[in-house]
Parts: structure tokens; sequence; C-alpha cells
């Protein structure tokens, strides 16, 4: 059962791979073809412990692309080939995370150093209470935004 399960997931991550947009993976087997950063990152563990260089060599273009879009100041977009895809609170922490376990796995310890350092400099600045975390506002009601105009519904309180 668990070598079905194993290999069930390497063929998704194997198609998404292969069928996405800008070199990119897709993050939804048969669904969505967008390149979400956070659902890429998300996946950044099983892409590294399948073994498979094709999946490795995958996870290397969306770091690379995430760092080529990343804003002056360090924050990764929520998408990853729009640059102009702001306002994700997870995607930066998301990206420092996948980034570390890619370095480790691979061995390439300095692997887009610079981004990381802009990263964890974003990181900084949007701690109000200087803890590191990200800070979002009372109205934001979506777990990844890091901002909303208005007032918006609390997911947790239906």
């Amino acid at each position: 059962m668990t070598e079905a399960a194993k290999q069930a997931a390497l063929e998704v991550l194997l198609h998404n791979a292969r069928t996405g947009s800008h070199s990119l993976p897709r993050t939804a087997g048969w669904g969505y073809p967008e390149p979400y950063t956070r659902d890429l990152m998300l996946s950044a563990l099983g892409f590294l412990v399948s073994g498979n260089e094709d999946l490795t060599q995958s996870l290397r273009r969306v770091l690379e692309m995430l760092a080529a879009n990343q804003s002056r100041h360090g924050q990764i977009p929520g998408l990853a080939d729009n640059p102009e895809d702001r306002g994700s609170s997870d995607t930066t922490p998301l990206f420092l995370v996948a980034l570390g376990w890619f370095r480790q796995f691979t061995g390439e310890a300095d692997f887009l150093d610079k981004a990381a350092l802009r990263a964890l400099s974003w990181m900084e600045t949007q701690s109000p209470d200087d803890r590191v975390l990200v800070a979002q506002l009372p109205t934001s009601d979506w777990r990844d935004e890091q901002w909303v105009l208005g007032y918006g519904l609390y997911v947790n309180t239906l």
C-alpha cells in the first residue's frame, strides 16, 4: 500500500513537472495550470525525497524563477512567473524553507544566496513586534493574504 501511494504521488509530480508553463511545473495534477508559489514550495520536499533528478531540476528552475521575480526588497511573488503578483504573506517564508531543503539535499550551500538574504531582509521588515513573523491585518480574510483593502469575513467565524 505504501509503495502504491509513493508511486501515485511520483506520477502526479512528474506529470505536473512536464505540463506547466514557462518551464515550471503546474500545481494541480489535472486542474489549474498556474505555478502557484505556495503549492510549489509545499511540494518541494516531495520533489527532493523522490530521488528523481528531473524533479530536482524542476525545483531548481522554480527557485531560480522565484529569485528572478523577487521584489527589490525581497518579497517572493504568489505566482512564480509573475513578479507583480504581490500580497501573499507566506510565499517568502516558504521560499526560504524550500531553498534550505534544496541546499541541504544538493549540497549547494550558497545556491541563490543573494535571494535568500533579500528574503530574510523582507521578513525582518514585516513584523511590527520584531518576531520575524509576517503581520496580517485584522481585515485579512484569507490565510495567505498580507493585506486586504476594506473589511473581510474571517474564515474561522463560519
